[in-house]
């Protein structure tokens, strides 16, 4: 069997590490689509309406921050770090699901729903997300009622 110094050892580590972080790093903002799962597939197209004022992140996914926003999160609050390329209040419109997606985390699974939105203010043409903190089959589609209210279909 071979032995490995010190030193050795500490290199080898060193590169696990370097591996490990560049793969997780890699993959923080990686979501799995699952709207075709039975549980979330009756939510496209479903709508609801903003009942506060809410803030559009755009964000880069570039890992050196360079470029254009890739994408947009509605917040309840803005964010700020070097990802972050705009913030624009948004206070009207409906949105509207046209995705259901998944974090992959190992720590955790947290839904996102990705809308369209269609109101007075415009917001740039990016996939917009929007964070699911409660369970999906509730009344409000799991979405925070002080921000959203889901819009009821009257049954012909």
């Amino acid at each position: 069997m071979m032995k490995l110094s010190r030193k050795q050892l500490g290199s080898f580590s060193a590169v696990l590490l370097f591996v490990f972080l560049s793969w997780f790093l890699g993959h923080v903002f990686d979501y799995d689509e699952v709207s075709h799962l039975d549980e979330y597939a009756e939510l496209l197209g479903e709508r609801f309406t903003l009942v506060d004022k809410v803030v559009a992140v755009g964000v880069t996914m570039d890992q050196n921050y360079h470029g254009d926003a890739d994408r947009i999160y509605l917040k309840e609050f803005g964010s700020s770090g070097p990802q972050v390329k705009f913030r624009r209040s948004i206070a009207d419109g409906v949105l509207e699901i046209v995705g259901v997606h998944q974090e992959k985390w190992f720590i955790g699974a947290g839904i996102y729903y990705r809308v369209k939105h269609k109101g007075a203010q415009k917001v740039p043409e990016l996939p917009i997300y929007v964070h699911i903190p409660g369970p999906v089959n509730s009344d409000n589609l799991g979405l925070d009622e002080a921000l959203y209210q889901r819009i009821q279909i009257a049954d012909s």
